[in-house]
């Protein structure tokens, strides 16, 4: 497979419900953007900036893998992929974290994989004026490694009945009942420890679902098995929770 572009992940990213604007900087400049070319340069300053309190965080032993600012309107979020370059997002408030978070996630890790490549003009980047108003359909680079698809708000899949740890419940126990499928009681240990380590760091909320995700696939010790469970999982979160219901 060929090296990621660039552009073809800020295209990915801004064609979900909810982002209007992303760039990619690194080494103090911008390597691809999708925002209007006037705000260029305090987009600049605001990665310097940003990439000084992920720089200050981690000295002191604090990671973290993503900033929220919040604007008056929108949010900008900033995620550290790899601890190589950073991934800058103008968001609406009312968007999905959690499957923002499992998207940049899976884009992490392809990159891992395959690299980031060098821009293609160092000296000269060219930076649209504006964003198309017409959605882009998501291009796939390799569906095991990016599962990647539009976000929806929640409120058009929830039923409205349910309560939030009732919501949540339901996504705990199709996670648990995926490993348990794969692993056998097995699944049972993993799962519990991995939910431990989420409840006593994260809001027990669907919004932070993804992070269970995250801290499961770490208990798995394959490569293989933990590449096979990150994507299952990543399209269980994804399903209505009418659906997960109906299971």
């Amino acid at each position: 497979m060929s090296k990621l572009d660039r552009e073809k992940i800020l295209d990915e990213l801004v064609s979900f419900e909810g982002i209007s604007h992303s760039c990619i900087y690194q080494n103090e400049q911008i390597l691809a953007s999708t925002f209007p070319s006037i705000i260029q340069d305090k987009l600049s300053g605001m990665g310097r900036f940003i990439d000084k309190i992920f720089s200050s965080a981690h000295a002191i032993d604090q990671a973290h893998d993503e900033i929220h600012i919040e604007l008056e309107e929108n949010t900008l979020i900033t995620y550290r992929v790899n601890d190589d370059f950073l991934l800058m997002l103008m968001a609406t408030k009312g968007i999905n974290l959690s499957l923002v978070y499992m998207t940049v996630k899976a884009i992490e890790k392809s990159v891992k994989l395959h690299g980031l490549p060098p821009p293609k003009n160092t000296a000269s980047i060219p930076v649209p004026t504006e964003v198309s108003k017409e959605k882009k359909a998501p291009n796939d680079y390799r569906k095991e490694d990016i599962p990647v698809w539009p976000l929806k708000g929640e409120s058009e899949d929830a039923p409205s009945k349910l309560t939030s740890e009732q919501k949540v419940e339901l996504y705990t126990n199709g996670l648990k009942k995926m490993l348990l499928e794969s692993f056998g009681p097995v699944g049972d240990i993993i799962f519990e420890e991995a939910l431990q380590r989420w409840q006593a760091s994260y809001p027990l909320e669907v919004e932070s679902i993804a992070k269970l995700v995250d801290l499961i696939t770490q208990e798995i010790d394959s490569k293989n098995e933990k590449r096979s469970f990150f994507n299952k999982a990543a399209r269980f979160i994804r399903k209505p929770l009418s659906e997960i219901g109906n299971e």
